[in-house]
């Protein structure tokens, strides 16, 4: 919890500094805003819910029968005299077929419930991301926009890849709030700054939303929500046990994982080079200028992918 306040309370110093920078700042309507987003960073923070132990797997013929009747959005048993309820809450996903993949997921990776966490926390944290990226828009800009809120959806999906399956609902929320900050003032001040062309933000979204998330991933990976983590004392050790990792879970394993960082940055950077001097030797990085300006599509494929009037 006392990690959750300290990032809580550089959260609020980043957003108050980046506030003071805006011409629009001295406005009351301004203040507002930024009071209310940071009054919802903190409202999101002060929810700490211990994370339940997990349960034992429920027999095979359970789980089959959970899935099925949850994909199908009916009780366990809905053909038989004797129909019981899924273990499985909620509505059936027979309309979306990425959640009956999540489904199957938790069937068949992790039926002890790992998988559902993993869902669980990837859907808060994208969530809490694309409302921070619309605040800080509707603070700093005055009014918050369709792309910068799916933008936001996209940072806390990048983000919270990494640590969707070793995190509790809590530190979703604090990565969520991360993920929308931290991304949006990649895409909107360092790509100013360093010059680079990025229409798509991949940069800012990607490589700093990746990097962000293997961080916390570190910070806030716990073995009570993954027992795989957990440190092992009778025979057979766990692998986790084997190689030391469950020794440094909660503790320095965010220092090991900024050495992961490092030695991928330095992968990502050289690997990256080598294959944009090929590219370019071959066939060209970027099109010219007066082309570009014509457009690709009457240019590269022939035809006018939009037709105004």
């Amino acid at each position: 919890m006392r990690l959750s306040r300290l990032l809580l309370s550089v959260i609020a110093g980043a957003i108050f500094l980046a506030a003071r920078k805006s011409r629009a700042y001295n406005g009351l309507r301004v203040r507002m805003r930024l009071l209310l987003l940071v009054g919802t960073i903190a409202l999101l923070c002060s929810v700490h819910a211990q994370t339940p132990p997990v349960s034992a797997s429920p027999p095979l013929e359970q789980r089959v029968a959970d899935l099925e009747a949850y994909i199908n959005n009916s009780p366990r048993g809905a053909d038989t005299k004797s129909a019981t309820a899924s273990n499985i809450a909620g509505p059936g996903p027979s309309y979306n077929a990425w959640m009956m993949t999540c489904a199957a997921l938790v069937l068949a990776l992790a039926p002890d419930g790992i998988a559902a966490n993993a869902f669980m926390t990837t859907t808060l944290a994208t969530a809490v991301a694309s409302f921070t990226w619309a605040m800080l828009e509707y603070m700093l800009r005055g009014k918050p926009s369709v792309l910068g809120f799916c933008s936001g959806a996209v940072a806390g999906l990048v983000v919270i890849t990494s640590a969707c399956g070793y995190i509790a609902a809590t530190g979703s929320v604090i990565v969520g709030i991360a993920a929308g900050i931290l991304p949006f003032f990649a895409c909107t001040k360092l790509k100013s700054w360093l010059g680079y062309d990025d229409a798509l933000d991949t940069f800012g979204i990607h490589a700093v939303g990746g990097t962000l998330g293997a961080f916390l991933t570190g910070i806030f990976a716990t073995a009570s929500v993954n027992p795989n983590l957990s440190l092992s004392t009778g025979a057979p050790l766990n692998p986790a046990t084997q190689n030391g990792l469950a020794r440094i879970v909660g503790h320095t394993l965010w220092i090991e994982q900024l050495k992961a960082i490092v030695v991928t940055i330095v992968l990502a950077v050289v690997g990256s080079a080598v294959i944009g001097a090929l590219v370019r030797g071959a066939i060209g990085l970027r099109i010219p200028p007066e082309i570009e300006r014509q457009g690709l599509d009457i240019n590269q494929h022939g035809e006018e992918g939009y037709i105004t009037s």
